[in-house]
C-alpha cells in the first residue's frame, strides 16, 4: 500500500524509560522532528518520570501514558495502542511505533517518511538484524525487524488480527 503526499495522516507512540526518570535533550529533539511528520504523538513512560521531564515532554505533547515497568517496549506499545482506542487507530494511514533507544535524526524524519511512502508494503521499520545464534549457542535469534522502530499501514490497521495480536501480548516481566 503506498500512501498519498499531502493527505497522510500518522499516529505515533514513544516508548520511554529511564531507570531515574530523567529525560534527556536528546529524546526531545527526536520527537520535535518527529511531529513534524505526524497527526499525534502519545507517549508511553514505562516508570516513572521526575517533574523537569514531564515539562519536557509536554512541550512535544500533552499526551503522556505513565504506566509500571513491564513488558518492555512491546508492553508499552500495546498500552498506548489500547490508549488511544483501536477504532481511532484506524483513522489513520500509518501507525508508528517508536521507542526512545536511538539517537538522531541524523537527516530529516521526513526524508525517510517521504521515501517510505512511495513503497508499496504493509509495514516497515529502520533496521533489520539478521539470523544469528543466541546466547553463544543456546538457541537461534531470527532475522526480524528491531522493535526501537516500526511503522503500520492501514492495510494492516484495520484487520481484526492487528488488535487481536496486541489482545493476547503478555508482558515478558
Amino acid at each position: 500500500m503506498r500512501l498519498k503526499e499531502g493527505s497522510i495522516k500518522r499516529c505515533a507512540i514513544f516508548l520511554y524509560y529511564d531507570k531515574q526518570g530523567i529525560v534527556d535533550d536528546y529524546v526531545i529533539y527526536l520527537l520535535n522532528d518527529l511531529n513534524k511528520n505526524i497527526d499525534k504523538l502519545l507517549i508511553v513512560c514505562n516508570g516513572t518520570i521526575n517533574e523537569e521531564s514531564e515539562k519536557k515532554f509536554r512541550t512535544v505533547t500533552q499526551d503522556i501514558l505513565l504506566r509500571a515497568n513491564s513488558g518492555f517496549d512491546v508492553g508499552g506499545y500495546r498500552e498506548g495502542l489500547f490508549q488511544i482506542g483501536f477504532d481511532n487507530l484506524r483513522r489513520y494511514d500509518e501507525i508508528v511505533l517508536l521507542n526512545y533507544t536511538f539517537f538522531g535524526p541524523l537527516y530529516p524524519f521526513k526524508e525517510m517518511f517521504d521515501e517510505m511512502a512511495q513503497r508499496d508494503l504493509d509495514f516497515w521499520g529502520i533496521t533489520k538484524r539478521g539470523r544469528s545464534d543466541f546466547d553463544g549457542g543456546a538457541g537461534v535469534y531470527p532475522e526480524h525487524i528491531q522493535s526501537y522502530f516500526y511503522a503500520f499501514r492501514k492495510s494492516i490497521i484495520s484487520q481484526d488480527a492487528f488488535k487481536e495480536y496486541w489482545q493476547q501480548v503478555v508482558d515478558e516481566i
